[in-house]
């Protein structure tokens, strides 16, 4: 399985700073010298309710697009849940897969906390299951609703993570439209080391585990809580009733009280959800077990070929400068929802082992198996390729790096690079950190880090700054992305 790069950090200034996860430009999404409003006009719809209070919509001033904002008042909050706050913005700025949304930023003041997440437009599990004819899924829809959730499942797990708290309503559609789940709420999740145990115990009763209530737990007790999810998605009632107290005791004895309707499911459905809703913990299926259960198996799964498009922008990746390839991994997660999902799909596939990064062994499969060329693309290259994508040197392909060098990101036709400038204009405004509407020097160093030298950011100004003011303004800024070793990138 590829490595994940997950990994805690100490302190809230340590995680401004320097990141989790990748450690790859975590400053540019958490940030306490911007506010809110300097980049998005917060609504006042109200897109959902959680523990934390309510998730509004709000609208980036920059690229317009729709996102969720969820705000925290830390004069309301004790100083312990301050701390779990830090938890959850540490935990979700490390994570980086297809299935897990996206927090896009952080922002700190004195007296608030708001998390921006793209926004989730089709909804939770739970009312699309509500919503059918019958209040179920058929196996069918499960299948592959099941397939989804568990390669998030699998992603944290490999990272150390224990969401503590899945339920329906925890997994979102990308669009209503669409069949795309993503996992959210991270609040109550944990890096968890390996041999050590959790003990608070947490989540919704119905869904927790009875590891959980014995107050000794890993990431394991998620796979009991997806049995549960499974079982409400083909049956639509909760397998438990009474008081709390009734609901814990027939958790704790694993008392499984199957409806009808479940023993109608084929005998692989209830194998599946019988092997999740184990006492036993090392008896459980784990989410990489879960993954393989022949009840998975069926249906038909789309195998997408790289084809030259792909082949063309990653090629295209390797002639940009560094600084070029920082932007585009900014502007990758500013584009159309439309844009990212074939690309998506192209990831998913060539993450054959499931682990959420693509290994240069996966990739080099890739690329034996596209039947593009008459001649099979050299080994050299094929590495150079993988290198470039690797931005972080982790030894393996996350979700952002493919998309930051595989994002058409400057289509070809006028129209298109006109769309495009509210993205660009966006990630502008990111580097723009007193919001002057000019770049330092001194600024695009902050927001790059250490991964530039002060010798490549003075001769990056010396090429854009054409006015020679020693600042860059956003033509100058754009100029240089666009222009300069770039090249056109096909739309299609």
């Amino acid at each position: 399985m590829g490595a994940c790069a997950c990994a805690p950090v100490t302190s809230a200034d340590e995680l401004a700073v320097v990141g989790v996860g990748s450690r790859e430009g975590c400053a540019r999404r958490y940030t306490k010298d911007r506010r809110l409003e300097d980049d998005y006009e917060v609504t006042r719809r109200v897109l959902g309710c959680g523990m934390s209070g309510e998730v509004k919509l709000a609208i980036g001033r920059w690229d317009r697009c729709a996102y969720a904002v969820k705000s925290f008042s830390k004069r309301k909050i004790p100083p312990s849940s301050r701390a779990d706050l830090k938890s959850e913005a540490e935990i979700y700025l490390s994570l980086d897969h297809p299935h897990i949304v996206r927090l896009d930023m952080v922002y700190e003041s004195k007296d608030e906390m708001h998390f921006v997440m793209e926004q989730m437009e089709g909804g939770e599990l739970f009312d699309r299951i509500a919503g059918t004819e019958e209040g179920v899924y058929s196996e069918r829809e499960a299948m592959e609703a099941t397939r989804q959730m568990l390669l998030a499942l699998v992603y944290i797990h490999s990272c150390g993570i224990a969401h503590r708290d899945l339920k329906l309503e925890n997994f979102l559609y990308e669009q209503k439209t669409s069949n795309h789940l993503k996992l959210a709420d991270f609040g109550l999740s944990k890096f968890v080391d390996k041999g050590t145990t959790l003990s608070t115990p947490c989540g919704s009763l119905q869904y927790i585990a009875p590891e959980v209530l014995g107050k000794a737990y890993t990431n394991q007790a998620d796979m009991w809580s997806m049995g549960v999810i499974v079982y409400l998605m083909l049956v639509g009632r909760m397998l438990w009733s009474g008081s709390d107290g009734d609901i814990q005791g027939s958790i704790r004895r694993g008392d499984l009280a199957f409806s009808p309707r479940f023993m109608k499911l084929s005998a692989l459905a209830q194998d599946f959800v019988q092997s999740l809703l184990v006492v036993d913990v090392d008896q459980r299926l784990t989410a990489s077990q879960a993954l393989l259960h022949p009840w998975l198996q069926g249906g038909t799964r789309t195998e997408l070929p790289m084809n030259p498009t792909l082949l063309g922008s990653l090629r295209r990746n390797t002639q940009a400068s560094p600084f070029q390839r920082k932007v585009r991994s900014m502007l990758a997660w500013s584009s159309a929802t439309e844009e990212r999902s074939e690309l998506r799909q192209h990831f998913l596939a060539m993450d054959q082992d499931k682990s959420g990064t693509i290994s240069l062994q996966e990739f080099r499969l890739a690329l034996e198996q596209e039947a593009l060329a008459e001649e099979p693309l050299p080994e050299s290259e094929a590495e150079e390729l993988f290198r470039n994508m690797d931005s972080d040197g982790s030894d393996g392909i996350e979700y952002s790096e493919f998309l930051a060098a595989a994002m058409p990101v400057w289509p070809s036709t006028p129209e298109d690079v006109r769309l495009q400038e509210g993205p660009l204009r966006r990630t502008f405004a990111r580097f723009d950190l007193n919001g002057d509407g000019k770049l330092s020097l001194e600024e695009v160093s902050t927001v790059l880090g250490e991964s530039f030298s002060s010798k490549d950011l003075e001769e990056l100004f010396e090429q854009a700054d054409t006015s020679g003011d020693g600042e860059l303004d956003f033509d100058e800024f754009s100029a240089h992305f666009r222009n300069s070793g770039h090249g056109a990138v096909d739309a299609s």
